[in-house]
């Protein structure tokens, strides 16, 4: 299917920033949204928290597993990081 839509210019310049961050076409950009609604738009939607959103976008970037290569699990190596902070200590 086809469609034509009528964007401003600061949804365009949006439009191209996105599809450019994802190495993408903005044709791409938009398909992929298309296709996360949900399936039957009689059932209520609903919104999406705010963390909910940002785990999402995280999940989109691969921003998941970056750390999988550390030795330490999530909460020790959040307990390290804050120790060395309160140390001001930066080295890895």
């Amino acid at each position: 299917m086809t469609i034509t839509i009528d964007l401003s210019p600061d949804e365009e310049q949006r439009l191209q920033a996105t599809a450019r961050k994802q190495g993408k076409q903005p044709a791409e950009v938009l398909t992929a949204y298309v296709r996360a609604l949900p399936d039957d738009a009689s059932e209520p939607v609903e919104e999406m928290t705010w963390g909910a959103r940002i785990a999402a976008r995280m999940k989109e970037e691969d921003v998941f597993g970056v750390f999988d290569d550390r030795p330490e699990d999530s909460p020790k190596l959040a307990r390290l990081i804050r120790a060395r902070a309160e140390k001001r200590i930066y080295s890895p």
